[in-house]
């Protein structure tokens, strides 16, 4: 019994100071798996098309490329993870769309025309018809923007009348939420445009057109309206929402306006071997939310139904085949007949991505994951394939990819509040501490009907407080209050306008007993008016940016209110209670050894 109470001596007071260990770690905020300004990973993704791909090839199995031609392409990718864009991408023509840019977020391209001569994949395309490429890559983010009008000529490799390109990169630099946070804007989008392009003289012994038009161009989308001689390529990479609170996925996208295409026409008769109308907007898009059932792969006309007309094919006798979406998106596609020496293949549906420079799987399946992390896959609008001419032709070419963490990533309203100063008395200077709290809007979009509250709580003792002032005025409790235990005072704040911070103050006076009192505010509030090309976000499955619920919750601050003081080297409830713990060690040991010592002579 003696020994059962000497343990016990000494338990309780190492007991006592667990206590006081467990409540010091219960203070301070748990972090994240996704911690502000830090990296994502398994957040990634890429998006790359080329309105028009045309090479010729020395011959089989065709090796290297003697001329390699790419019209209104564009690229663009992001990887949130450690490393970032440290690798560089190649498309599935092996020709790089994305440099190693390590240490960046995002990246993106954009160029009108370029021509390349014996080129490999490290290799750039010699010919690039001013303007050159735009880049841009973040953080920080960028913008780079050419725009010319021709005519421009590189005869007998290419002409245009007017070419862009555009590329934006962007990152929250705000270091309050993950850098990959970019909501309201796309994360990476590149543009390429060129309008009346021809490429690739079959015949340049012939004479040149007014502005050095090519004579026989191999491909040209310089269609008689002038409304219909433009092609356009947009790729970017944006956040969309997940479907749980401020939690978002990844999606890739390509939307291309595709000019009507002619092969192998003859500028001075006319003639042409073939011409193929794509109607409309394509669309090549992957998902990938992190939740389960969230990947999924979009593919056709941006707007369409299955007896849409879609494309139309006009022969050399001027024969023309009218195609409907219905008619047209098969696992296999459609192949056309023509020349013997022609192989074309219309609206097959989107396949695996191939590697590098490998033969595309035709009629694969592209990739979704069950769990909702990975989307993927390619596609070709038109692909005109000829051994014997040795050329290799593609009209709509699209390639995305998109991957999201298990869970997505969080991107939250941030909300920051201090207390100045933490620790108040009772019936004592400082008996008022300055409650300063942040709601901060770091994203593309307004914050708009956001309502902030405050939650104060009791959190060891029981100790009261009182409200005495506020600004602005909060909607609730009418201040100055009375004594109380437990507030939530809840202001109104309205629109908070995008890259704004609203900032509100509260001051908490001691009343009658200490303690100490945790104080967490919460923000929440609805997007809107946001910029960006993605501006209205996708109104497809509940995708939508725009009028999304966004919340945020401050990090645990707490105030402790002493107990009134008795001398002038009375500590702080918080320091005394240490005190005391220590002391309680000490004098428990002093106890343990006292029993020892009782028990040696009682032996």
């Amino acid at each position: 019994m003696d020994v059962n109470r000497r343990r016990w001596r000494f338990a309780a007071p190492l007991g006592a100071a667990l206590l006081v260990a467990v409540s010091m770690l219960n203070w301070a905020p748990l972090a994240g798996a996704q911690s502000a300004g830090q990296p994502v990973e398994g957040l990634k993704g890429y998006a790359t098309g080329q309105d028009l791909h045309a090479t010729v090839l020395d011959s089989p199995p065709f090796p290297n490329r003697v001329i390699n031609a790419e019209e209104a392409w564009s690229g663009s990718s992001v990887d949130a993870g450690a490393t970032g864009l440290a690798g560089a991408k190649l498309d599935e023509e092996n020709r790089y769309f994305q440099p190693a840019e390590p240490g960046k977020l995002s990246y993106a391209r954009g160029s009108g025309v370029e021509v390349g001569l014996g080129t490999t994949p490290t290799t750039p395309n010699q010919v690039v018809l001013a303007p050159p490429v735009s880049e841009a890559a973040a953080p920080p983010s960028s913008k780079s923007d050419h725009d010319l009008l021709g005519p421009l000529s590189a005869s007998p490799l290419a002409y245009a009348s007017a070419l862009r390109g555009t590329a934006v990169a962007n990152a929250n630099e705000s270091g309050l939420v993950p850098d990959v946070c970019v909501i309201g804007d796309d994360l990476s989008r590149g543009l390429g445009y060129a309008a009346d392009a021809q490429l690739i003289d079959t015949n340049s012994s012939g004479p040149a057109g007014p502005g050095g038009q090519l004579n026989t161009p191999l491909v040209a989308t310089d269609a008689t309206t002038p409304a219909r001689a433009v092609a356009q390529t947009v790729s970017h990479n944006f956040l969309v929402p997940s479907g749980k609170p401020d939690n978002f996925g990844l999606a890739s996208e390509v939307r291309e306006t595709i000019a009507p295409i002619s092969i192998l026409e003859n500028t001075n008769t006319g003639v042409k071997t073939l011409t193929v109308e794509a109607l409309g907007e394509w669309v090549l898009r992957a998902v990938a939310t992190g939740s389960p059932g969230g990947a999924s792969i979009f593919y056709g006309p941006g707007s369409a139904t299955p007896s849409t007309p879609v494309l139309r094919i006009i022969s050399s006798t001027g024969t023309t085949d009218v195609l409907t979406l219905q008619q047209l998106l098969g696992n296999k596609g459609l192949t056309i007949p023509g020349d013997p020496l022609i192989n074309i293949t219309l609206g097959e549906a989107p396949r695996a991505i191939a590697k590098p420079g490998v033969e595309p799987a035709y009629g694969s399946s592209p990739t979704t994951a069950a769990n909702g992390t990975v989307a993927s896959g390619a596609v070709d609008v038109l692909r005109v394939y000829s051994v014997a001419l040795g050329i290799d032709i593609r009209l709509g070419h699209m390639e995305v990819s998109a991957q999201s963490p298990a869970g997505g990533v969080n991107c939250p309203v941030p909300v920051t509040k201090t207390a100045d100063p933490s620790n108040i008395r009772i019936r004592e200077q400082p008996d008022t501490s300055h409650m300063t709290i942040a709601v901060h809007n770091v994203y593309n979009c307004d914050l708009t009907d956001t309502v902030l509250t405050d939650a104060i709580r009791q959190h060891d003792g029981d100790p009261d407080f009182q409200l005495t002032a506020a600004d602005p005025t909060p909607a609730s409790p009418s201040i100055p209050t009375g004594n109380l235990r437990t507030a939530d005072v809840v202001w109104n704040l309205g629109t908070i306008p995008k890259g704004s911070t609203s900032t509100v103050t509260l001051d908490v006076k001691s009343a009658t007993t200490g303690g100490v009192i945790r104080d967490i505010a919460t923000a929440v509030g609805k997007l809107g008016n946001c910029t960006g090309q993605n501006a209205a976000g996708l109104a497809v499955s509940g995708l939508a940016i725009a009028g999304l619920n966004l919340s945020g919750l401050s990090a645990p601050v707490d105030l402790a209110i002493e107990i009134p003081r008795t001398g002038p080297d009375a500590r702080n409830t918080f320091a005394t209670g240490v005190g005391l713990v220590g002391l309680a060690l000490a004098g428990g040991i002093a106890m343990r050894r006292r029993g020892r010592r009782l028990g040696s002579e009682h032996s």
